[in-house]
């Protein structure tokens, strides 16, 4: 949950999209480390993340070879303040999203939609560790 809706601010000043990232950003995240950044909104390591995204993301990682770029652009999408995340078009050009990249998004679309559902796995939240 982003920090906006948690503190339940004004309507007027509330961005879906920029609240989604902030989403977005917690996801890649853990499709990328199979680890949570925080567990729930309001706990330590929730707070932690607002107050210092870009060292909190590396402490969780805690490995020397995360690309630092990964690290940048999940802190951005995390950012406490809404109007410091990126954009959409932001995030699909940054440089993480574009170095090395091995499929196109249409190529993936195309994989996911030739699965059948028994190769489909489910995923329990026990497999995620937060650090």
């Amino acid at each position: 949950m982003a920090p906006e809706v948690r503190n339940s601010q004004n309507e007027a000043t509330y961005d879906g999209i920029k609240s989604d990232i902030f989403a977005l950003g917690h996801i890649l995240f853990i499709t990328h480390t199979s680890m949570l950044l925080f567990k729930k909104a309001g706990d330590k390591k929730f707070e932690r993340l607002q107050k210092d995204p870009v060292r909190h993301v590396a402490r969780i990682v805690g490995n020397e070879d995360t690309d630092s770029d990964f690290i940048g652009l999940v802190a951005a999408m995390c950012a406490h303040n809404p109007a410091d995340r990126p954009s959409l078009a932001d995030i699909r050009g940054h440089p993480w999203m574009t170095k090395d990249v091995i499929a196109s998004i249409e190529d993936v679309a195309a994989h996911f939609y030739s699965l059948k559902p028994e190769d489909l796995v489910t995923i329990d939240a026990a497999h995620y560790k937060v650090m």
